[in-house]
């Protein structure tokens, strides 16, 4: 489902199964009583932590080899998570099947709270290179961010495109 290369070059791929790194000649799966398994998407922040996002568990972030795990206990909207991203301020954001929450660099976790995206299932959102961040729901919108807020939402009969599935 997903795959990621930390700095020490390690290669992470993410699976149904669950968390594997690859160092170059063996392939290990890592421990799912950290409650990683059905890993649906990976990011690599500045800081070369490893976020791990679950199909059914939430996110998880891997720093030195301690794992913080954040799911509806933390304020997470959804424990099902389609999309990691960091943006310029160093905030990570964490795009779920209900809407997007943003974690700060004190590990505060926060919801982004713009009625047009809460409830939203958002497949997917990518910083762009002017530092906005540009997103879909599974309905078909797209929508921009910056700074937590959101700055621009256009539905699928606005755009006069059906089944959006991605963004680049």
């Amino acid at each position: 489902n997903a795959i990621a290369q930390t700095s020490e070059g390690f290669i992470w791929i993410g699976s149904y199964s669950g968390l594997i790194r690859y160092d170059g000649n063996t392939f290990e799966r890592i421990d799912s009583t950290f409650g990683i398994s059905s890993v649906v998407s990976l990011y690599v922040d500045r800081k070369n932590r490893l976020w791990i996002g679950t199909n059914d568990s939430g996110v998880a972030v891997m720093d030195k080899g301690n794992v913080t795990m954040f799911n509806k206990s933390e304020g997470l909207k959804s424990s099902s998570v389609r999309a990691i991203l960091e943006d310029g301020n160093s905030n990570i954001y964490v795009a779920t099947t209900h809407g997007i929450v943003m974690i700060d660099e004190k590990m505060k976790l926060q919801a982004v709270d713009e009625p047009q995206i809460n409830e939203e299932y958002i497949r997917s959102i990518m910083l762009g290179s002017d530092g906005v961040i540009y997103g879909i729901t599974l309905k078909g919108a797209v929508f921009t961010m910056k700074d937590g807020k959101l700055t621009g939402y256009y539905d699928n009969k606005k755009l006069r495109i059906e089944d959006i599935h991605s963004i680049l």
